[in-house]
């Protein structure tokens, strides 16, 4: 092969390998980390699955607003150790062993801000969650959890 010939066909492979590089994906996608947060915090109830969803909060970093049946209020990071042992004891005493199932679910990005929402089938009926998260150096974390029964869907 032509000395000038080889270096050109040389040059074309470096662009495409570079192409190549710069098209591959860097990491996951922020749809693609919220699609595992869903998967996460649904499926059989269990200390995993509620240390899982523990794991997506920051409350040194950022408030919690709660709002469920019988119970709302805004938490910090001085209400951690209260709020997550009750969520705790909650998720254990009211689902545990039984499954969350996911029925279907939505997620909206703004920036650096999420919505999931999620409809869940529960041994004790349907429940609509609805789910705010931020984006933080440390990941997707959670900022709002709303939940209520909904009738049937």
């Amino acid at each position: 092969m032509h000395a000038g010939r080889q270096k050109a066909v040389i040059a074309a492979f470096a662009l495409l390998l570079a192409l190549a590089c710069s098209c591959s994906k860097s990491g996951p996608t922020d749809e693609e980390l919220l699609e595992q947060f869903v998967k996460d915090v649904t499926g059989t109830v269990d200390d995993a699955l509620v240390n899982r969803a523990v794991g997506y909060t920051a409350l040194t970093e950022l408030p919690i607003d709660v709002r469920v049946p019988q119970h709302q209020g805004v938490y910090r990071e001085e209400d951690a150790e209260e709020l997550l042992g009750n969520f705790r004891d909650q998720m254990r005493r009211v689902f545990g062993g039984s499954e969350l199932a996911l029925r279907r679910h939505t997620i909206k990005i703004e920036g650096d801000r999420a919505e999931v929402g999620m409809r869940l089938m529960t041994q004790r009926g349907p429940i609509q969650a609805d789910i705010g998260l931020q984006k933080l150096a440390s990941g997707w974390r959670v900022n709002k959890v709303h939940a209520q029964p909904t009738g049937l869907f």
